[in-house]
């Protein structure tokens, strides 16, 4: 473990910041490669502190430090991505492929998409190449993680459940969070108990 404590900041009330090098943090570790991680955190945080903060802003731009740890797998936001991608490359064609190859779950139905973005626009393909498709295409992701998920759909609806709890201390946050997640399991639960078919409601209504 590596100290961590919660504490107050300059910035507003209640609000939380990166802990300086006098302010102890604990974060949780699993292996070699997250001490290396987590060391590099540290690092960056105290360069950014102490104020070397073109020092500090690099190594975290660079993963170096709020980067995951080298175990861990980071995937973009595809519609972050594809926002960025239509400022300079409009059209339903170009959308179609793109979404095409992102969503593709073998390399040859990868390589047919990136073939057909290549026709279609070399300047759109060389912007795609320069962004790593073990990110942003799901016939890369890790068999390790059961998710396809290509958006931050997910996250983006959970931040938005807890936004009332984000600014709260440490201890309130959880326990609030702790409380919706149960009132949101008992209601779900009592949901389904009133479904009577084997599959789920989006699906069965969606097939049929």
């Amino acid at each position: 473990m590596l100290p961590y404590q919660e504490h107050g900041t300059v910035d507003g009330p209640e609000k939380h910041k990166p802990a300086t090098i006098d302010e102890p943090l604990y974060v949780e570790l699993h292996g070699p490669s997250d001490v290396n991680w987590a060391d590099n955190v540290v690092h960056a945080r105290v360069n950014k502190e102490a104020g070397n903060k073109d020092k500090g802003k690099q190594e975290l731009e660079e993963g170096q430090g709020e980067g995951e740890a080298e175990s861990e797998e980071h995937r973009f936001c595809v519609k972050h991505m594809y926002n960025n991608f239509k400022a300079q490359y409009k059209g339903l064609v170009l959308k179609q492929i793109l979404w095409g190859a992102v969503k593709a779950t073998t390399e040859q139905d990868f390589n047919h998409w990136i073939e057909k973005i290549k026709t279609e626009s070399l300047s759109a393909y060389n912007w795609l190449a320069g962004k790593d498709a073990k990110h942003w295409s799901r016939v890369f992701f890790k068999e390790t993680v059961l998710c396809d998920m290509v958006c931050n759909n997910m996250c983006e609806a959970f931040n938005v459940a807890i936004l009332a709890a984000r600014d709260k201390p440490i201890i309130t946050m959880m326990e609030m969070i702790r409380n919706y997640l149960m009132t949101r399991l008992v209601r779900k639960r009592a949901e389904l108990e009133k479904w009577s078919h084997q599959i789920g409601p989006k699906v069965f209504w969606f097939a049929f």
